[in-house]
C-alpha cells in the first residue's frame, strides 16, 4: 500500500509546477541492521516556508505531491518513542530537491533505534 499525498499552497490562481517525492518510513537499528518499514507521518518543509504532510501506512511507503524547490523531509511515529516522546526521524539528504514534472525517488526518511 502507497500512501498518497497531494499538498499545494495557493497564493495565486496560477497553478503551481509540481514534482513528487517517493519514499519509504523505516526504523534501523535495534537487534538487527535491516531497516523495517514504520507508520506515522512524514512532512516536507519548503526553504519558502511552506510545510506539506502525508500519512504512511504499515508498508512505510509515501509519495508527495509537491511544488518544485528544495525541502527538508523529517517523520514521526508512536512506533518510536524516546522517554516517551516522539523523535522527529530525518532523510539520509539534508535536502531533497524537487523538480517540476520529475519524480524524486528512493528517499528514506529514518529512526535510528539504539
Amino acid at each position: 500500500v502507497l500512501a498518497l499525498g497531494l499538498a499545494a499552497c495557493t497564493s495565486s490562481p496560477q497553478s503551481v509546477p509540481t514534482g513528487t517525492v517517493t519514499g519509504r518510513f523505516v526504523a534501523i537499528g535495534g537487534l538487527t541492521a535491516v531497516p523495517r518499514p514504520l507508520s506515522g507521518a512524514v512532512t516536507a518543509n519548503s526553504t519558502s516556508g511552506h510545510s506539506f504532510t502525508v500519512e504512511v501506512g504499515k508498508s512505510g511507503n509515501f509519495l508527495l505531491s509537491l511544488p518544485a524547490g528544495l525541502y527538508r523531509v523529517t517523520g514521526h511515529t508512536p512506533m518510536v518513542t524516546v522517554n516517551g516522546v516522539e523523535p522527529t526521524c530525518g532523510a539520509w539528504e539534508p535536502q531533497v530537491r524537487v523538480r517540476a514534472g520529475k519524480e524524486t525517488r528512493g528517499v528514506q526518511v529514518v529512526c535510528p533505534l539504539k
